[in-house]
């Protein structure tokens, strides 16, 4: 064979080599770069109902890990035709990244944490530019570095998998759950201005993000923004299967009651942190009802004394509805371990016929909880 036959042989095979290397790489530079699609979101009486992409991924790798086992009450264990597609699609994927990333992170990063940092997400998969991590959300991440490595397996998971393709694939089921759930909100009267003129506060946005693959409940995070912007969140899981084989999320006055609940958070934790001092002077309060309340996953004192203000003031709320309605709530909540809720509850009739001289909850806090001294004299 010629030898200058052989010789351009050669140099043509590196060519192609090099070229094929070169377009692999810009195929994986073009993928590294990928960014998640737009929320899903329909809008009714100032209440966005949406499903969104983040958190949908988020909930595709817990129910792929040991999360089901660790936490079962947070995964569903309804069984209908789109949490079979998620299986069906996604089990190949056990042993990816993602999934032993988040599995290294548990057991203190669960419950509202996980979903609760997606919204600190952007698209992109880096943290959004107009909001900063809280210390809660870091210390349950024992750390940004554990929150960058989640946020970049993730990036990976939504690659290796084509994530993007089955959740387009499946837009018109997101939608259908909204619009199902669109029609849990009255539309004679108006949640989100009944909370607004009761706190005396106003908040950027509410938002209910529907998690077709969690469990029967839901959380409240508050997104705080750089421009001194609120947007809070109920991120409710499923609590059924409809006839149409749909996921649902409540009937009528079990959403509204949980969207008080949920909205409600984000009005009294950020409260309750800024009087951290006051509110911790009654700490000794927690010891009687620790072993209850833990159980329940209020772990500190402060996540139970929130607790117990908005089971009051829920109850405030549907016993103004109808007083017998209101009773029995309150009555529910005592049973359930919250032992100083007919207290807070009572106080609060103070605020409410005083509001020319409390025009916020946040003005009337200290008076609040200045009701709890009986108890701190009973110890």
């Amino acid at each position: 064979m010629n030898r200058n036959f052989v010789v351009s042989l050669i140099l043509l095979f590196i060519l192609i080599v090099i070229i094929a290397t070169g377009c692999n790489q810009a195929k994986t530079s073009i993928a590294r770069d990928i960014s998640l699609m737009e929320t899903i979101t329909e809008s009714k009486n100032s209440i966005n109902v949406s499903v969104d992409p983040r958190i949908e991924l988020l909930s595709i790798v817990q129910i792929l890990s040991n999360y089901p086992e660790k936490f079962p009450t947070l995964i569903t264990k309804e069984k209908f035709d789109y949490k079979d597609k998620v299986m069906d699609y996604f089990s190949e994927f056990k042993e990816h990244k993602a999934i032993k990333t988040l599995e290294g992170m548990m057991p203190d990063f669960s419950y509202d944490v996980p979903p609760g940092l997606m919204l600190f997400m952007d698209k992109n998969f880096n943290v959004r530019e107009d909001v900063e991590l809280t210390e809660y959300i870091i210390e349950r991440a024992d750390g940004k570095n554990n929150i960058n490595e989640l946020f970049e397996s993730l990036k990976e998971f939504c690659i290796d998998t084509n994530f993007i393709d089955f959740f387009n694939d499946n837009s018109n089921y997101y939608n259908r759950i909204i619009n199902s759930t669109l029609e849990l909100i009255p539309s004679d009267c108006n949640i989100i201005e009944d909370l607004e003129e009761y706190y005396g506060m106003k908040q950027k946005s509410y938002n209910v993000v529907l998690v077709s693959l969690y469990g029967n409940g839901a959380f409240g995070p508050n997104i705080d923004t750089k421009e001194d912007d609120t947007e809070i969140y109920s991120v409710l899981g499923c609590i059924g299967i409809d006839m149409m084989d749909l996921p649902m999320f409540g009937g009528w006055s079990f959403f509204t009651g949980l969207q008080q609940h949920e909205f409600s958070h984000s009005f009294i934790n950020p409260i309750t942190d800024k009087n951290y001092n006051l509110a911790y002077s009654y700490e000794e309060l927690f010891i009687p009802i620790k072993g209850k309340m833990r159980s329940m996953a209020y772990t500190n004192w402060g996540t139970c004394l929130n607790e117990h203000i908005i089971r009051a003031l829920t109850s405030r709320f549907a016993y103004h509805e109808d007083n017998l309605d209101g009773i029995r709530a309150l009555e529910m909540e005592k049973e359930t371990g919250f032992i100083y809720v007919e207290t807070l509850f009572n106080k609060l009739e103070e605020y409410e016929n005083n509001r020319d001289k409390y025009s916020t909850i946040e003005d009337f806090y200290p008076e609040l909880l200045k009701s709890l001294d009986e108890f701190m004299d009973k110890n």
